[in-house]
């Protein structure tokens, strides 16, 4: 990281709590690390929703899913999430149609 003057800095950690907020640290099966809503828990999944900017938060309800919130992954941002699809048997990026209640 480059030097930068003190006040910049303060600017710079201030805005990086506030991005975590309402957030909490996550690992996935796959071993990645993000940011997931603060209501997420253990066995809840991350999607990329058609159209979308961001990874969201999904927790499966029976034939449809609740939506959480949008979330962060590492590795997964900016389109390169389609760059990992497979079958999903090994915790890696499926495609899948769902229905959001």
């Amino acid at each position: 990281m480059r030097d930068l003057a003190p006040e910049k800095a303060q600017m710079w950690i201030g805005n990086d709590y506030t991005s975590c907020l309402g957030r909490k640290l996550a690992i996935t099966q796959g071993n990645c690390m993000g940011l997931v809503s603060k209501a997420a828990r253990v066995g809840d999944e991350i999607f990329v929703l058609a159209g979308g900017q961001v990874l969201h938060t999904l927790r499966r309800k029976g034939e449809r899913y609740k939506y959480l919130g949008d979330c962060y992954l590492h590795g997964f941002m900016d389109g390169e999430s389609l760059n990992r699809l497979g079958d999903g048997s090994d915790g890696t990026v499926r495609l899948e149609r769902v229905r959001i209640c």
